[in-house]
Formats: C-alpha cells, structure tokens, sequence
C-alpha cells in the first residue's frame, strides 16, 4: 500500500510543485482526474482521495485494497483478451490470404492441364525419382459448393500403404515410373498423427479442406458425450467419427452416432483394471484365434482404444462422397458382370 506522496519531479523549496514547471501529469489512480503527485507504489493519487486514505480506517484501507486488486485482475484480463482478438484477427487475415493464393494457384493448374500421362505413356526403362511419395484419404461431392467438395481425412506414407482392391492401380504406377530418392523427406511424425495433421492444415491456412476436428483426453466422464454434441453441434440423428491419432488402416476408426455416442465412450474409454484385466483375459485368451468379431465390431475396436498409448483421441464432423453406384456384377459375385445394382457407395 502506497505509504508516502510526493511529486513525480519533486517539490521546490516554496512548496510548488516542479512539475507544473515542466513534469508530466499522471491521472489518479482511483478516480482518474489529471494530477502531480504519486505515491511510493508508483501510481498518481490526487488530493481528494489521497486526503481519503490517510483518513480511512485499517479495515476500510483493506476494503479499498482488495478492489484494486480486483481492478488490477481484470484491466490485465482484457489486456490479454486483447492480445488474443488481435492474434486472432492477424492469424485469420494471413489464413484468408493463403486461402485465396491457394484457389489462384489451384484454377492456373487447371488451366494447364492439357492431357493425361499415365505410366504406360512412360518409357519403362526411365524412373523419375521423387523425395516423398505420400498419399490422402480424400471424400469429394462435385454437388457442394467449391469451397466444400473436397476434404482431406488423412494422410499418409506410400511407402507403407497397402493399395489393396481398387487402389493397387496406384502402387503399380508408381512402381512403373517413379523410384525413391537417395535423400528422401521423412514426415512420418506428421503423416502417422491424426492431430498433428489437423493443426498443420490449419496453421497453414488449409482448414476448410479438412473437416472440423476436436481432440478430447482418453479417459471416460459421464458429460463427455453431451459436450462433444455440443461442442460439434450435433443433434440425436447426426454421426461423429471417433479416431486414435497414430493408428492406420482403420484401427480406432468409429463411425458413432450421437445417440448410443455416451454408451460407445464409456465401453472404449473404460479397459477393465485390477482383477477385471485377469479375469477378462481368462475368458477371451482360450477364444483369441476363433473368435468372430465381426459380429461385434466394436469389441475389436476396443482393444486398440485400451492399449493406445496416446493420451487423447480426436473427433471429427463425419464427411461423404458422391454415392457411386456398384458395378454389375457376373454369376461368380466379381464386378463386370451384366447384371447391374441399385446400390451405392460412399466413393473416394
């Protein structure tokens, strides 16, 4: 507490101020009228409520102490409100402009593009060697706005893609016309963490091609699912997409909707402790290699979310493609055949 007064610059020996001579007012600290003094504690006081302190009693001194520092709590709070709008506001102007070179460079590309060079095109006998093969997991719907059609799931390493079914064209292309470099880029940290990826996009100013995204700690609470509807704006028809940050080819991947999303979390966030883990693994041990999981999907999703290592799991808004009708189908049950589906599918 301000314990002595006296003038920024000093007092002449006649007792007038010096710094009305040429010293710089402050305004009062409590009241804020233009005054020359202040106190020990640094701040300007004027003469009506320095006259108060000096006559106010111990208790009222404490009073007016504890509203200072409540004044004080909350003028550094909105500064740093402050700081945050503004950080915000710059880092959505610099998202805005990178967005928008995005969308000039991206129209110029296809403008250039003039043809299609597919491998067989290549000479075989030429490799174009490349520093990162890497690929996404995309979802594309021509029918949404330009700024919505494409959102990229995830990404990943080539490398270490399997490129099954419809997908080992790709493998076979890049094998007939590219080859590693001796240098090659390693992302494998960005790539393999599903969160990591996310906040990239997003510093990068690359978050509307991603689908909105929140990460919560790995361990059950009763309000968990509520505040993920919430938080997600969700209603009881809608569909959230459960996923571990580093594990691939769809371990932890759960397609939940909101309404059964609280039993859900509480069967993958909560592995049996103490006794429970022994007593669980007698019953399923004898059964390990027999037992038919696709019955119960989410038994096998489970044991990823029980024995993750990560202490979060993330959350995403669930994306679609264009539905893409099956193709015909022969006597044999393979695509090709003359006779055609109704059914449709979430192409990629």
């Amino acid at each position: 507490p301000p314990r002595l007064r006296a003038p920024h610059f000093g007092r002449r020996a006649d007792g007038v101020e010096a710094s009305i001579a040429g010293g710089m007012p402050g305004r009062c600290s409590d009241c804020g009228v233009i005054c020359l003094e202040r106190a020990d504690d640094g701040k300007y006081y004027c003469d009506r409520c320095w006259q108060q302190w000096l006559t106010s009693t111990d208790q009222e001194k404490a009073a007016w102490e504890s509203r200072r520092r409540q004044q004080r709590d909350l003028e550094a709070k909105a500064q740093l409100e402050a700081q945050a709008r503004e950080k915000e506001n710059l880092r959505q102007r610099e998202n805005e402009t990178k967005e928008k070179a995005y969308w000039v460079a991206r129209e110029l590309a296809e403008a250039s593009i003039k043809e299609v060079v597919t491998s067989e095109a290549v000479d075989s006998d030429v490799r174009i060697p490349v520093v990162f093969w890497g690929i996404c997991d995309v979802k594309y719907d021509p029918r949404l706005e330009r700024r919505d059609r494409i959102k990229v799931l995830e990404l990943g390493d080539g490398r270490a893609s399997r490129f099954s079914h419809h997908g080992a064209v790709i493998k076979q292309r890049f094998d007939g016309t590219y080859c590693m470099d001796q240098q090659p880029l390693r992302r494998g940290v960005l790539v393999d963490n599903k969160k990591l990826t996310h906040d990239a996009f997003l510093d990068h100013g690359f978050g509307f091609l991603r689908p909105r995204q929140r990460s919560y700690p790995r361990r059950y609470s009763p309000d968990l699912a509520a505040r993920i509807a919430k938080e997600f704006e969700a209603s009881a028809d809608d569909v959230v997409v459960l996923k571990l940050v580093n594990r691939a080819r769809g371990a932890g991947v759960v397609v939940c909707p909101i309404r059964v999303l609280d039993a859900t979390l509480k069967r993958l966030l909560q592995p049996p402790v103490g006794r429970a883990v022994q007593q669980w693994l007698e019953e399923h041990a004898p059964m390990a290699l027999k037992e038919d999981r696709s019955r119960d999907v989410l038994a096998e999703q489970a044991l990823h979310y029980w024995s993750n290592e990560s202490p979060v799991f993330v959350v995403e808004e669930s994306r679609h493609s264009l539905p893409v009708p099956l193709p015909p189908k022969e006597d044999n049950g393979h695509a090709g055949g003359e006779n055609g589906s109704r059914e449709v599918f979430d192409g990629t």
